[in-house]
């Protein structure tokens, strides 16, 4: 399975949109996906409204980059979704 991913970028903010389902198989491609989204802007904004699963190596993922962030002194917003509260199955 692929990640579906969409990154456009809005000047100092960039828009990370993802679709369809983030599972285990995606989780390097993920980190990468994020932390080469952070290197390019100072706010990422991350969509997760269509995404219909998370794994939680996925969530780790999203963890990591967070925390990338404030070490950059970048901000990452996460909409759609609250990670802690999404189950992961479809």
């Amino acid at each position: 399975m692929t990640m579906n991913c969409r990154y456009d970028n809005l000047g100092e903010t960039a828009l990370l949109t993802f679709t369809g389902e983030l599972t285990a198989h995606c989780s390097e491609d993920l980190i990468k996906v994020l932390l080469m989204s952070l290197g390019n802007s100072d706010h990422l904004v991350v969509d997760l409204k269509r995404v219909t699963v998370l794994d939680p190596s996925c969530k780790k993922m999203f963890s990591i980059a967070c925390k990338t962030s404030l070490l950059l002194k970048k901000k990452v917003t996460m909409t759609g979704m609250s990670l802690e509260n999404f189950s992961g199955t479809p």
